[in-house]
C-alpha cells in the first residue's frame, strides 16, 4: 500500500509541475534518443544508411552475376567433358566462397563501424553531459532504459541535445569560409 501512495504522489507532483523544483542528485538521459535525435547522430545514422544501400546494391549485383555464370554453367554442362565441367565448376563453388566471404566481412566492418560511431558520439557528448549534471547539482547520471519510473524533471535529454547541436553540430570539421576547404 505504501508503494501505491508514493507511485502516486509521484505522479501528482510529476503532473503539478511542482516536480520541476525538486533538487535531485539523481538524474537520467535516454542516450538512444541523443544518438537518434542530435545533428551529430542523424549524420552519422545517414552516413551508415548510404554505406549499407551500397553494400546490398554490391551484393544484389554480384548474386545476378553469379545466377547468370550458374546458368551459363548449366547449359555448358551437355557441351564440356566432365573433367571440363568439374573443373567450372569447383572454380565457380570456389569464387562464390570467396565472394561470400568478402560480403560478410564488409558487413562485419560496416556493424564493427556502428559500434565506434556511438563510441564516439558517448566520447563527444560526455563533457556536454557532466556539464548538465553539474549545473543541475546531481551527482548520478543513469541511462533511462535502466529506470523503471521517474520524474520527468530529472531527465536532461532534451538539454543534452540542444547543446550537442550547439556546440558539435553534425560533427563535420567547419569549412574555411573563403575557399570552401577545411581548415589545415
Amino acid at each position: 500500500m505504501t508503494l501505491i501512495r508514493f507511485c502516486l504522489a509521484f505522479v501528482f507532483l510529476a503532473n503539478l509541475g511542482m516536480a520541476q523544483d525538486l533538487p535531485s542528485p539523481v538524474l537520467t538521459v535516454d542516450l538512444e534518443r541523443i544518438a537518434r535525435e542530435s545533428d551529430y547522430g542523424q549524420r552519422m545514422a545517414a552516413e551508415l544508411q548510404a554505406d549499407t544501400v551500397i553494400l546490398q546494391s554490391e551484393f544484389n549485383r554480384i548474386e545476378a552475376e553469379l545466377i547468370a555464370e550458374e546458368q551459363s554453367l548449366v547449359i555448358k554442362r551437355d557441351t564440356l567433358s566432365s573433367d571440363e565441367f568439374k573443373k567450372l565448376s569447383q572454380a565457380f563453388d570456389e569464387k562464390v566462397v570467396n565472394l561470400r566471404a568478402e560480403q560478410a566481412e564488409k558487413q562485419t566492418t560496416l556493424q564493427a563501424r556502428q559500434v565506434d560511431e556511438q563510441r564516439e558520439i558517448l566520447q563527444r557528448i560526455a563533457p556536454i553531459l557532466y556539464e548538465i549534471v553539474s549545473a543541475r547539482g546531481g551527482a548520478v547520471l543513469i541511462d533511462r532504459r535502466n529506470i523503471v519510473l521517474d520524474l520527468s524533471s530529472v531527465d536532461i535529454t532534451d538539454r543534452a541535445i540542444e547543446l550537442m547541436n550547439q556546440r558539435l553540430g553534425d560533427g563535420t570539421p567547419p569549412t574555411d569560409a573563403s575557399s570552401g576547404q577545411a581548415p589545415q
